[in-house]
């Protein structure tokens, strides 16, 4: 998606990143965007205004933005109740491994739609430490600040949760770190509850 114009007076110019898996083309897994103009359009008119009167959250550097509540018909959430219907599921690809995913059509409705913001500067430094390829310097003349996720909420958690395997990834990144007994607790508190999460929801995929 391209930048776009903001509203008159606005100094705050976005763009959006091509990294975003909501925003792609063809086959998505997990939250999905199905109206990409009109959602630009509400997200050019309400996040310059935000960001020019509110500062970026101290811990993450970056605004999580709310959207109002027009943009819930332009997006799909990427959740829905399992079921024992072999028909409402479809087999996928995802990081190298064959899963199971509902079929969109079998997604929670929407309830919350939020992007998350940062400087071009941020951005750009983000792109580097993780490996990701950035908007060339042509897309991101004049831009201030750069759309780099967004989260579509549906269901009993507000809060992202975290795929079972991405989190046993992470577990193992922490091997070698000697772990507080706090720690420890805490590792076992999320691994219940993300386990306990996903036997009652499964990822939609297109």
């Amino acid at each position: 998606m391209e930048k776009f114009s903001t509203m008159e007076g606005n100094m705050t110019r976005l763009a959006f990143s091509p990294n975003i898996p909501a925003l792609k083309e063809g086959l998505v897994i997990g939250p999905k965007v199905l109206d990409k103009e009109a959602f630009a359009r509400i997200v050019f008119q309400c996040v310059p205004s935000f960001i020019e009167n509110t500062q970026p959250d101290d811990e993450q550097e970056d605004w999580r933005i709310k959207l109002p509540l027009d943009v819930l018909p332009l997006v799909s959430s990427g959740v829905g109740r399992r079921t024992k219907s072999t028909e409402h599921y479809v087999m996928r690809v995802l990081h190298g491994r064959v899963d199971l995913f509902l079929k969109r059509e079998h997604a929670l409705p929407p309830e919350e739609c939020l992007v998350i913001v940062l400087t071009k500067e941020m951005y750009l430094a983000d792109c580097r430490e993780f490996e990701e390829k950035p908007l060339d310097d042509a897309a991101l003349e004049g831009v201030t600040h750069v759309v780099v996720s967004v989260r579509v909420v549906a269901g009993p958690t507000k809060e992202h949760v975290m795929r079972e395997h991405d989190y046993l990834a992470s577990l193992a990144r922490m091997v070698g770190t000697p772990p507080n007994r706090v720690e420890v607790v805490s590792a076992l508190n999320r691994a219940w509850n993300i386990n306990n999460y996903w036997r009652t929801f499964a990822e939609v995929s297109d």
